[in-house]
């Protein structure tokens, strides 16, 4: 039988390197950088943007949920704020069916990359950013007490 110590020096030896188990699917995602930060860097998109793709993302999942663009029906909350409310109708909506209507499924392109971080083309999701920055330029949200008023 091993003594303790034979234990610990045998605990210790390196392993070799074909016996290693690679990382989880989890970590490898964890190391993909974010696209969002990547166009930012790369100067296809400006702060305004990606501001823009943040409030993409929370809309898109407070208002839809978790569901992927095409399984759109029941999901997300059912009562909204106000605030959340009237950025849908008047920012994400208009830019939404813009967005619709130019095909080859850019919408669900660009929320592939924004909401879900997948590594698409990053042309067409720079555009839609840049287009959806001048909605939020063009449309400003009310103070607090109108929105409530407007929304309704």
């Amino acid at each position: 039988m091993p003594s303790k110590a034979e234990k610990r020096a045998r605990r210790r030896q390196a392993v070799d390197r074909s016996e290693r188990v690679g990382p989880t699917p989890e970590t490898v995602a964890k190391l993909i950088p974010c696209p969002i930060q990547e166009m930012y860097r790369m100067g296809m998109i400006d702060t305004a943007a990606k501001n823009a793709a943040i409030e993409l993302a929370e809309l898109y999942i407070a208002v839809y949920g978790t569901q992927s663009p095409g399984a759109r029906g029941e999901g997300g909350h059912h009562v909204l704020s106000d605030e959340v409310a009237w950025k849908h109708k008047y920012r994400f909506l208009p830019w939404e069916r813009r967005w619709a209507g130019i095909g080859f499924r850019a919408l669900p392109t660009v929320i592939d990359v924004v909401v879900w971080g997948r590594p698409l083309p990053l042309t067409v999701v720079a555009q839609a950013l840049n287009d959806y920055a001048s909605i939020v330029r063009a449309n400003p949200l009310p103070a607090s007490d109108k929105l409530a008023m407007i929304v309704a």
